[in-house]
């Protein structure tokens, strides 16, 4: 099972580690992190939808000799852009190797059975103070509140 740091946040919020092991996933990886290959084992990837994660997925196929996974069924937190799928699309020891590819749009942490959160901690701050509206960084001011807005309106219409 590979998964990026949002999607780890949303496993970790509906289920522990004995709950995967009972339902027959035996290791849980990182997709930023660099993994030992096991070209003989499918791995189910539930990723988010971001240039990093989807790299990291191309880079588990790139070289059709030496995959790091036999098959990849790739499952995305919520809708894959255009330009990432023909990234995926012109990766093709990963087209070759891949089993299935779905968006779940699942980026929320259910708390309990009545309470969730978007996972990101510095929301309510970018939407109320005016200090952190925006942010300068070396390639100019980036808006600090619409990026917010974005994953926040993005996340919420999952439900």
């Amino acid at each position: 099972f590979v998964l990026d740091a949002v999607t780890t946040r949303v496993v970790s919020s509906a289920c522990g580690m004995s709950e995967l092991t009972e339902a027959g996933v035996s290791l849980v990886e990182n997709a930023a992190l660099t993994r030992e290959p096991q070209p003989k084992s499918d791995a189910v990837y539930f990723l988010s939808p971001t240039a990093e994660s989807v790299g990291a997925l191309i880079d588990d196929f790139k070289h059709a000799k030496r995959p790091t996974y036999r098959r990849a069924f790739v499952y995305f937190s919520s809708s894959l852009s255009p330009n990432l799928l023909a990234a995926i699309k012109k990766c093709k020891p990963l087209l070759q190797a891949l089993g299935g590819l779905a968006e779940f749009n699942m980026e929320y942490q259910a708390k309990d059975a009545r309470c969730f959160t978007t996972g990101q901690p510095r929301t309510l701050r970018a939407f109320f103070d005016p200090a952190s509206r925006t942010t300068t960084t070396g390639s100019g001011s980036v808006s600090s509140f619409n990026e917010q807005a974005h994953v926040a309106a993005t996340r919420l219409s999952t439900l």
